[in-house]
Order: structure tokens, then sequence, then C-alpha cells
């Protein structure tokens, strides 16, 4: 697969020009996630965790809040320092600002790997071998996504296909997502630097207002970038979609785990 880096780095940028709106309305994972990690793992309260694509710390925090310290990769500017505000009072944080497939000194350093909502962004297969050069041997990577799901009711339906026309959000069906993990799992195999490849997910939901949805949709580059007379449309056509709705919408999450050894 060819990756196009340069337009990799444009994208990651529209990330960072929003970090105010990522770190306040991007959604958190949940409690037992996290959990998973930290038992599948067996990491011990002195571990040293690297996270790669970290943004504003969204995941990181909760780490941080068991007592672990992390070395945050994270290649947006404006991201970063806001991480780095966020946490500087801990002493348990440490920023790099860069490219994970460019950042050296990481080598069998680091007793977890993890990624949340951002491994998608890394090219492959370099990243997952630059994941092996800095594990130290038999420890375990934890990649992670909120994905945002389509449960085919009437009102999902309708948001999925509005989402879908102006290009701010993909909703899968959840066989679509089976699907996806398969595949994405079989990536992970055919690296050939991990074993004992797990998927796991644990579904989850969230009521949001048109207002907590529009903010939301801030965070994600399709909204980002969008002229402001589509946006308007697209405003108007989600307000009547939520006014149907007693202005409030339901939304379903399944948040999914792909949790590897190093060999």
């Amino acid at each position: 697969m060819k990756w196009d880096l340069e337009g990799i780095r444009n994208e990651s940028q529209k990330f960072d020009e929003s970090a105010l709106f990522y770190d306040k309305y991007r959604p958190s994972y949940p409690k037992e996630l996290i959990d998973s990690i930290i038992s599948i793992s067996g990491i011990r309260e002195d571990a040293k965790i690297l996270e790669i694509g970290a943004g504003s710390g969204k995941a990181t925090e909760l780490f941080v809040n068991r007592g672990y310290n992390l070395t945050c990769i994270e290649l947006g500017e404006k991201l970063a320092q806001k991480g780095i505000e966020k946490f500087k009072d801990t002493g348990q944080v440490e920023y790099i600002v860069g490219r994970f497939e460019e950042v050296d000194g990481l080598d069998k350093d680091y007793d977890l790997a993890i990624s949340a909502q951002a491994f998608h962004w890394v090219q492959k297969p370099l990243g997952y071998k630059k994941i092996a050069d800095a594990l130290r041997p038999n420890s375990y990577c934890a990649l992670f996504w909120n994905k945002y799901i389509n449960d085919e009711s009437p009102i999902s339906n309708e948001l999925a296909e509005i989402c879908k026309e102006y290009g701010v959000l993909y909703m899968l069906k959840y066989k679509e997502l089976l699907e996806a993990s398969q595949r994405e799992k079989a990536e992970i195999e055919e690296s050939s630097y991990f074993k004992n490849i797990r998927f796991l997910e644990y579904p989850w939901q969230q009521e949001q207002t048109l207002e907590d949805f529009i903010n939301f949709l801030n965070t994600g580059n399709g909204y980002i970038g969008m002229k402001e007379e589509r946006k308007n449309e697209l405003k108007e056509k989600l307000s009547n979609m939520f006014a149907k709705n007693e202005d409030k919408i339901t939304r379903n999450f399944n948040c999914i785990l792909y949790i590897f050894q190093n060999i």
C-alpha cells in the first residue's frame, strides 16, 4: 500500500487546529476497556507506557489516573501543548512532538504500547515494526477505537444517511464492524511481529443534544474542512432531525480493542 505522507500531515494539521474542541468534545473510553488492557498485559505499577498519537490526552488521563507513567508521541503541536498543560503537575507524562514513524530512541524500553483513535494514521507495516522495536520482549500493545454504530433504527439510519451525504462521519452497521475487524486483525498477524492477538468489544451509549453533536463533528476533519455554506446546510438538516426526537438522540458506540504480545 502506498502511503500519502504529505496528505496525512495535512489531515493531522486539521485536527491540531481544532485542539480545544477535540479535548472537550471527543468521547472518552470505557473503564472496562482500561481494566482489560491492564489485566491482559499484566503491567506493574512502575511500568513504562508508550502512547502513539496521544492527541490532547483523552486516553492518557485514564492511565495517569491509575498511577502510570507515559511517553506520548503526537504530531500536532497544539494538541501536544494541550496535553502538556493538562498533565504538567502530575510528573507522569512526557510529550514528544513528531510522527511516530520518525521518532528515534525508543528501542526495547517500554512495557506497554497503546494507541487510541489514531493508529489508522500510522504508516504500515513500518508502524508495527516500530512498536515491536520499542517494546520489551513479551510485552503488549493495545490499539483501540470508538466506532460509531448504526443500529438500523429509523433515527440511526437517518443520522447515518445525513452524515454520509456530507462526509462528516461514517456509522458502521454491526456486520460491517465485524468484517472490518477481521481484516484489521489479519493485518496485525501478517506483520509477523506479534503473537496472541485478541479482539474485544465494549459497547456503550451517550445521549447528545444538537449542540453536543455539532461540537463533536467539529473534532473531525470532514467538518473542520467544510465550507461555511455547506456547514449551514448540514446544521439545518440535523436540526430538523433532532427536532423530531425531542432535541436529543442516543448515540451507540462500540469501543473495539486489538491487544497482542510482542514476540
